[in-house]
């Protein structure tokens, strides 16, 4: 099943291939200035290793999807769409390290979709938000309407529950 799911990646990902390690695609990259990612990297470990030996040793997560690579890239690669279809691939292969992520990715979507707010208010933050003087924070049910029909447009919610399942 790998070799079927890194087949299509290849196919996805275009002219991956021609990747010749020049790292354009790291020297802009928000993600690789605070974090270990490198695209460059796991391009690289893609074309000579298994997707397996990905998973565990990179964190594909931290990208920001903000495509200066693909803006950057000297042979027009877009490794930030190959990226997408890593974290796919990661699902299908049912791999421990993306499940785990997107459990924690789905927790979150679920926190703004029910709030409206990425984080959840504890007593503890709303009392640390007043010590500091920060105004307690709320969304209108306008806005969390919005919210919850855009996460049902976009079908994230069939897309989670889907996962929730393999998780």
């Amino acid at each position: 099943m790998e070799r079927a799911i890194k087949e299509d990646l290849r196919k996805r990902a275009g002219n991956i291939e021609t990747c010749y390690q020049c790292g354009m695609c790291v020297g802009d990259c928000p993600a690789a200035r605070f974090s270990n990612f490198n695209i460059r990297r796991i391009v690289g470990r893609f074309l000579l290793c298994s997707l397996g030996d990905i998973f565990e040793r990179e964190n594909i997560w931290d990208c920001l999807l903000c495509f200066e690579c693909a803006m950057k890239c000297p042979r027009s690669i877009n490794p930030a769409l190959f990226i997408i279809n890593l974290r796919y691939a990661g699902v299908l292969l049912q791999d421990i390290n993306t499940l785990l992520k997107m459990s924690k990715i789905i927790k979150f979507a679920e926190n703004i979709m029910e709030t409206g707010l990425s984080v959840p208010l504890t007593d503890n933050l709303i009392n640390l938000q007043r010590e500091v003087g920060i105004p307690p924070r709320s969304v209108s049910e306008d806005a969390l309407r919005d919210v919850k029909r855009i996460f049902e447009k976009s079908e994230a919610l069939e897309y989670m529950k889907k996962v929730s399942r393999n998780v």
